[in-house]
C-alpha cells in the first residue's frame, strides 16, 4: 500500500503543497522522512490509528486480488481496534499506562482469544452492555485463512471485511456517544507521544480511508465503490510498482 506525502515546507512557503508528491510504502511506525524536489527535508507522522490503516491495507489487498491478505489485514485491524478500546477504557479508569503496557505484553499480545476476552470484559463493565462483534462463522473463516491456509473467495473476503468494519464503526460510535471528546483526546495523546519520541520537528497528515470516511459521513460508502476509488487513484497518481 502506498501513501502520498506532500512537502510541509513548500506548503508553508507557498500556501499550497508542491504538486510533486512523494509516494512511499506504508510502514509500521507511520513515520516518514522525505526530501521534496526543492530539497526540503521533512518528517511526517500519519495521524490515524493503526487499526484504520490496517483496514485500508486490506482494501488495497482486495483491489490487487490478494484475498487471503485482505482477510488477514481485516483481522489484524479488528484486533488492534479492540486493543485501542481496552487501553482507552483502562485510561479512563486511571490505570497507569506502564501497567497496561506490561499486562498487555505478558498476558494478551500473543493470544487473540485473550485479547477478545479482555476487550469484551472491560466493555461490559463500563458500557453496561455487550459490544458489537463479528459472528462465530466469520471468526471461523478468519481462523481457516490464518491457520489452515484457506484461500477465500472474493465474496467471503468482502463479507468478512464488511463485518469487521461494522464492529469497528458501531463500537467507535458507542464510545463517542458515551465519552464524547475524551475518545479523540486519548487518540491524540497517543499520536503526540509517538511524535515527541522522535525529538524532531514533525508535520502530521491524514490519508483517505474507508473507515475514517464512513465514521465522518452519514452515508455508508460501499466496499465496491471504495475499491474502485483505490484503482482509479493508482492511475491518476501513476503509482510506482512495489
Amino acid at each position: 500500500m502506498k501513501v502520498l506525502l506532500p512537502c510541509a515546507v513548500c506548503f508553508h512557503e507557498n500556501g499550497w503543497p508542491d504538486m510533486s508528491l512523494s509516494i512511499l510504502n506504508l510502514n509500521d511506525e507511520g513515520y516518514y522522512t522525505i526530501v521534496c524536489q526543492n530539497g526540503h527535508q521533512t518528517n511526517t507522522i500519519i495521524w490515524q490509528p493503526k487499526y484504520e490503516l490496517l483496514f485500508e491495507l486490506g482494501m488495497n489487498a482486495i483491489a490487487d486480488g490478494y484475498l487471503r491478505e485482505g482477510v488477514t489485514a481485516f483481522a489484524s485491524s479488528l484486533e488492534r481496534f479492540r486493543e485501542t478500546c481496552f487501553r482507552f477504557i483502562l485510561h479512563l479508569a486511571d490505570v497507569d499506562h506502564s501497567f497496561v503496557d506490561e499486562s498487555w505484553k505478558r498476558n494478551f499480545v500473543r493470544w487473540s482469544e485473550r485479547q477478545y476476552g479482555g476487550f469484551h470484559a472491560v466493555w461490559l463493565v463500563t458500557i453496561k452492555g455487550a459490544p458489537k462483534t463479528i459472528t462465530p462463522k466469520q471468526t471461523e473463516l478468519r481462523n481457516k485463512v490464518v491457520h489452515q491456509g484457506y484461500i477465500p473467495t472474493l465474496a467471503e473476503t468482502k463479507s468478512y471485511g464488511e463485518a469487521a468494519a461494522h464492529e469497528i464503526e458501531e463500537n467507535f460510535r458507542t464510545l463517542v456517544a458515551t465519552y464524547g471528546s475524551k475518545v479523540d483526546e486519548f487518540l491524540r495523546h497517543e499520536f503526540s507521544g509517538r511524535a515527541m519520541m522522535k525529538n524532531v520537528d514533525i508535520s502530521t497528515l491524514s490519508i483517505p480511508t474507508i473507515i475514517g470516511t464512513r465514521l465522518q459521513s452519514q452515508n455508508s460508502i460501499e466496499f465496491d465503490d471504495w475499491i474502485e476509488k483505490i484503482r482509479k487513484d493508482r492511475v491518476i497518481f501513476d503509482w510506482p510498482k512495489p
